[in-house]
């Protein structure tokens, strides 16, 4: 599992999660928000030029 930084430009998201790809991190965080997929969060959010509403960044996590 890779830890990922998801968040949304205005910052209304901000979150550390725990996936196997991007692809499921942004899915979990918008999850978390109350939708069943990040696709569902943008149609929602009236992106449907395909614009991420999330944004997800590999982050190394210190023990």
């Amino acid at each position: 599992m890779t830890t990922y930084r998801v968040f949304s430009e205005d910052r209304s998201v901000d979150l550390l999660v725990e996936a196997e790809n991007e692809r499921d991190a942004l899915n979990q965080a918008a999850r978390e928000k109350g939708y069943s997929s990040h696709t569902q969060m943008c149609r929602d959010h009236g992106e449907e030029s395909g614009e991420a509403v999330l944004k997800a960044v590999e982050v190394e996590v210190g023990n």
